[in-house]
């Protein structure tokens, strides 16, 4: 709806990914509308989506495994997506309750977040730092 676009700036892809990168408005826009229907910050899957594939919404990884913008895993998270019905961001951030940890258990899994980063008391690291450094720079573009 119009309320899930209020405020809504679009955002310029930063110089380093606007050679290979490509995020639309259309897109945008729907990311954006999304973000605000599960209660996740834009700027956060602004942020995920940079560090993950540079906006390439056709990458792959992973050996072909992880596709898309996100990079998302498919055989781990396709059911998941299924039957939960929500948005996995939206879950980890309710389950987690901080985006340092959500972005733990979205990186690792939230098996190997418990197992390899918080049961050896690491809680900040390299993926979430960076990432919740970008998502401040883009706030200060898009907004919350």
């Amino acid at each position: 709806g119009s309320d899930d676009l209020e405020g809504f700036v679009f955002y310029d892809l930063p110089e380093q990914y606007a050679d290979k990168g490509y995020f639309p408005e259309k897109m945008q826009i729907y990311t954006r509308c999304l973000c605000k229907q599960y209660d996740v910050p834009y700027a956060l899957v602004l942020a995920i989506i940079e560090q993950e594939s540079g906006y390439e919404f056709d990458k792959t990884g992973d050996g072909g495994q992880s596709k898309g913008y996100m990079q998302i895993y498919e055989k781990w998270h396709t059911d998941r997506m299924q039957n939960l019905g929500i948005d996995f961001l939206s879950y980890l951030l309710k389950k987690y309750g901080t985006i340092q940890d959500t972005l733990a258990a979205y990186n690792y899994g939230e098996k190997g977040a418990r197992e390899y980063l918080w049961s050896n008391g690491v809680y900040v690291y390299s993926y979430n730092t960076a990432i919740m450094q970008r998502m401040k720079e883009i706030e200060e573009v898009v907004g919350k």
